[in-house]
């Protein structure tokens, strides 16, 4: 009699380790198939760019607000790196590659360390 019910617990246990893996494993492939493009890095970096210049009007950059070649440059020194399961956002400044943010499951984050630089930098 205990032996069955020790029997029903390991059964019990081996489904729930089951439904674990089964977890993981289309969380990763969700993860795989939903990384974020360099497009969408290049996309996430000049939206936070636009921002900065409408939270900063003081700032010198405000006049370049807009400009083609501004949206050219940021595009050319923007890039990520792929992970497979995230990407990194990578954007050159000072004869340097910085990580300024990270992407996963289609959305990029942009860290406030983009804002540190240019506060910096400009101000």
């Amino acid at each position: 009699m205990e032996v069955d019910k020790y029997a029903e617990l390991y059964k019990q246990r081996n489904r729930h380790r089951f439904k674990k893996k089964y977890i993981f494993l289309l969380t990763a492939i969700v993860a795989i198939l939903t990384n974020p493009s360099q497009e969408k890095h290049q996309n996430a970096v000049k939206a936070k760019f636009d921002n900065y210049l409408q939270n900063h009007s003081g700032s010198p950059l405000t006049s370049v607000q807009g400009n083609p070649f501004v949206d050219q440059t940021i595009m050319r020194s923007v890039n990520s790196t792929n992970y497979l399961f995230l990407s990194t956002t990578n954007v050159a400044w000072d004869n340097d590659t910085h990580i300024i943010g990270f992407g996963m499951f289609g959305k990029v984050f942009i860290s406030s360390s983009f804002d540190f630089y240019l506060n910096n930098k400009y101000n």
